[in-house]
Formats: structure tokens, sequence, C-alpha cells
């Protein structure tokens, strides 16, 4: 019964949620497990550490997985490389169980989240006359006749 919640709510998000704006909330989801896991690695949690390590990677996979080589050039090899790093990272991490690397592993995953936000609010801010440039209230053609 939640699976299927949970299911139904992914659908209606994903149907009305700008993409960028998604994108903003996944990395919100790992970096809420991975302050999770970084409370249960300071409680010795080994087993809750590595499943909330878990559930992040995943994000991250999912993330990795859906970027567009084709039409993405340098910038889906930079989200690439991005993407790999911090799964390895995490993996290390529950072996590791360093609190430094754990604070590190965050930061750039906020990092990477912020530019996100960047990126979907200024998709998303209205276009006032400012933002125009000086020709841009010659209309380029008629299409009234």
């Amino acid at each position: 019964m939640v699976y299927s919640q949970q299911l139904a709510s992914y659908t209606v998000a994903n149907e009305t949620v700008q993409k960028t704006r998604q994108l903003v909330m996944l990395y919100d989801a790992v970096i809420r497990f991975l302050k999770q896991a970084r409370v249960a690695m300071e409680e010795r949690r080994f087993e809750e550490r590595m499943n909330l390590i878990q559930k992040a990677s995943n994000i991250i996979i999912g993330l990795h997985k859906s970027v567009d080589f084709e039409r993405g050039g340098e910038i889906a090899q930079t989200l690439n490389n991005f993407y790999i790093a911090m799964d390895l990272r995490m993996l290390n991490l529950n072996r590791s169980n360093s609190l430094t690397e754990c604070d590190g592993i965050l930061s750039e995953i906020k990092m990477m989240r912020d530019a996100w936000d960047k990126i979907d609010n200024k998709l998303n801010e209205p276009i006032g006359k400012a933002d125009l440039p000086a020709d841009a209230e010659k209309p380029v053609a008629d299409f009234s006749a």
C-alpha cells in the first residue's frame, strides 16, 4: 500500500515538476541521507550507516544513468566524472567510517545541488522588459494576417 502511494506521488511529481527542480529535490534527498549516515557513523550504528549511504548512492547512480551524452557535450562528461567519483567515495565511506570524508562528500553534493538550484531559478524567473535586448520589442514577424 505504501509503495503504491509513493509511486503515485512520484508519477504526479514527474508530470508537474520541472526537470531541473526534480534534480534539486534528488540532491536534497542525497544530502538528507548522507547527513543521517553521518549521525549513524558518530553513534556507531554501522548497519544503518550502510543502508543510508546505499540510498544516497542509488540516487547518484540514477542521476548518472540519466546523463544525456549525445546532447550534453562537455557538461555531460563533467557530470559523468562527478557521479562516478561521488559513488566511489560513498562506497569507500562505508569502509573508512570517516566523518571528514563524509563532510567532504556532503560539501561537494551541496555545491552541485546549489548549481542546479540556480539553473532552475533562472529558468523559472519571469522575463521582464529589462531582461530583453533593446530590439526585442520589435516583432520579428506578424502572424496575425
